[in-house]
């Protein structure tokens, strides 16, 4: 009788923790699908310009007051001399849940300057999490009084 009773205790014991573990393996899947299932139902579009500063100017091309505004860049360059140029230094960066396409570069350089960029171009992808930098080189044929140049990059879903 003793011996049954025994089996009978050893057996619950085997029982309870083998359901106590099914329980905590698929506890451990179930919160694994709730964030899966949270990102697609809450994702998040985050494309932004975070920086952008002068690298390279001098007393003939210079730039103080180079900004961010409601995602625009906005430059305020002054070069009176055709052989000298300003780069910038441009970080944009991807914290959203999509990977993003550059689709649109808008311009406004009332004054005609030469923009180039270096490392951007559109239908470049940003994937989600990333981070790129880019440069703005900034020049001119003739002597321009200094003017305002806005640059505003307009990504989507990729």
């Amino acid at each position: 009788m003793m011996k049954i009773k025994l089996n009978n205790l050893l057996l619950i014991v085997i029982l309870g923790v083998a359901i106590f573990g099914v329980l905590s393996v698929s506890s451990s899947f179930l919160n694994v699908d709730k964030r899966l299932i949270t990102t697609q139902i809450n994702p998040i579009w985050n494309v932004d310009i975070s920086s952008v500063e002068v690298i390279k100017s001098n007393e003939h091309a210079y730039d103080n007051e180079a900004y961010i505004d409601d995602q625009t860049l906005i430059l305020n360059p002054y070069i009176d001399n055709s052989e000298d140029s300003i780069t910038y230094l441009v970080t944009v960066k991807n914290n959203g849940t999509y990977d993003a396409v550059l689709k649109n570069m808008n311009i406004n350089n009332l004054s005609n300057y030469k923009i180039e960029f270096k490392n951007l171009k559109e239908n470049d992808i940003l994937k989600k999490g990333s981070t790129l930098t880019f440069k703005i080189i900034v020049s001119n044929d003739t002597s321009i009084d200094s003017t305002t140049i806005t640059i505003g990059l307009d990504y989507d879903k990729k």
